[in-house]
């Protein structure tokens, strides 16, 4: 029973990369489950038919990075569900699982913030061997408390959260997730099924040694081996898409939002914490170092400011021309959405994509730019950076599309599930980019960017 996502409860994240066969068996599967939900694919880059097939069930589809850890974590913002439900692509659903789900959710309308939920362990081949594996990985769990990501794991968003979701390891980023919820006071509990998964690994180099291979790597894991180097011992061969060249800096444009500096009209929330002068010497500043990140880039820097009138203008070139920006443009009237569509529909065309960005984000790096147009290199239309507090720090397009913006609430906490709902109904396909915290409270501010505290005035 797939439902809207913008008011669904659970939202089942799956992460693929060139999963046309088993896919579909699982997402006919989803489709029984007695509970409204929606599905989130997160795409790694396939270069066979994954993601026409998951939007043809329906799901909302978005690119990534790939690699699982990357994964997991930009599809799970791919919904503000509060429950998730992460499987891997070559699982199957049955009845009996399903019915857990279920039953799970309807004892638990609010998710627990100090337990989470998976699976028991299961091969869907039927030789000996493959049972054999099943009773090791149960002996394992006993031993270790450690389960794996094929079994599953269901998860309130707010303990996902707090655990900082999934590393981005090359291998062992289930196992680490685990030991961050245990890390955090959290429980895992298994549910009373199973979830059978693929044996192709195992069938493509052999049950004894997979099995063999798999324990050594954890235990080398649990004794401090660094995952970058297990990674090696793991690979498993599957085709990739090749990289597309950059796209030059004569075909991109950044375009940095931003307000003209004034003490009481910017980060109004954080000034009622800090005091209108304390909350504009760390507006400046994060957005002095923002040109200084962005400058060096091949792609042109754009200044977009507001309010638009002289006095405007000449107070952003004095504040941002020192760090090389050398291109200042109003924005024009009308609210966000119609200044950011006016934006976009100037830069665009003839092959040109614009990068929207805004000012007050003291994690923007470069790799984020060049990571959205190398998205957009590769077939993304369009790319968005999820803000933690329900908007998005960049989008990038090759192209403008006015439903994405007009009649949207900015400034409320779900633009960017809007968003993704609207780039669904447009069958546009979406990039996302890590999420990052923006600065509006004195809390966010000692999370990302604590030394700015001292910017403030004393006395």
């Amino acid at each position: 029973m797939t439902a809207s996502h913008r008011q669904t409860r659970l939202a089942v994240v799956i992460p693929t990369l060139n999963e046309a066969e088993h896919l579909p068996l699982l997402l006919r599967d989803l489709r029984l489950l007695d509970l409204p939900h929606h599905v989130v694919v997160c795409d790694g880059g396939s270069t066979d038919s994954t993601p026409q097939l998951a939007r043809s069930e329906g799901a909302l589809v978005v690119g990534s990075a790939p690699g699982r850890g990357h994964q997991l974590n930009r599809g799970a913002w791919g919904s503000a569900a509060p429950w998730l439900l992460f499987l891997h692509a070559d699982c199957r659903l049955p009845p009996l699982a399903r019915d857990a789900i279920r039953r799970q959710l309807l004892a638990s309308p609010d998710p627990p913030t100090d337990t989470a939920f998976h699976f028991r362990f299961q091969m869907n081949e039927r030789r000996i061997s493959f049972r054999l594996l099943e009773l090791g990985q149960r002996l394992r769990e006993v031993a270790t408390g450690l389960v794996y990501g094929d079994q599953g794991l269901l998860v309130g968003r707010e303990l996902f959260m707090r655990c900082g979701g999934f590393p981005p390891f090359p291998v062992m980023e289930d196992v680490e997730f685990i030991r961050r919820i245990r890390g955090a006071g959290a429980r895992i509990r298994a549910l009373p099924a199973a979830l059978p998964t693929s044996g192709r690994r195992y069938a493509h180099e052999g049950v004894v040694r997979g099995g063999l291979r798999n324990g050594w790597l954890l235990a080398r894991y649990l004794s401090g081996a660094s995952p970058q180097d297990l990674a090696e011992q793991y690979a498993y061969p599957s085709p990739r898409k090749p990289k597309a060249e950059t796209t030059s800096g004569k075909h991109g444009r950044i375009l940095l939002f931003t307000k003209a500096p004034r003490p009481g009209s910017v980060k109004t929330r954080l000034a009622r914490e800090m005091g209108d002068e304390a909350a504009c010497a760390i507006y400046r500043q994060m957005g002095a170092d923002t040109v200084t990140a962005l400058a060096g880039l091949p792609y042109p820097l754009e200044v977009r400011y507001t309010p638009d009138d002289s006095q405007a203008e000449q107070e952003v070139r004095r504040w941002l021309e020192p760090q090389g920006a050398t291109h200042f443009v109003p924005q024009g009237p009308g609210d966000l959405g119609a200044r950011m569509a006016a934006a976009i529909s100037q830069g665009v065309g003839d092959g040109r994509r614009v990068c929207v960005v805004g000012a007050d984000l003291p994690q923007m790096n470069p790799q984020l730019i060049v990571e959205a147009y190398s998205a957009m290199d590769n077939g993304a239309d369009l790319v968005l950076g999820p803000a933690l507090d329900g908007g998005y720090y960049l989008l990038a397009t090759g192209a403008l599309h006015p439903q994405l913006f007009h009649g949207m609430e900015w400034s409320q906490a779900r633009v960017l599930q809007e968003t993704l709902a609207r780039a669904h109904n447009l069958d546009l396909s979406v990039y996302l980019l890590p999420p990052l915290r923006d600065v509006d409270t004195l809390e966010d501010l000692r999370l990302t960017a604590p030394s700015m505290e001292s910017l403030a005035p004393t006395g």
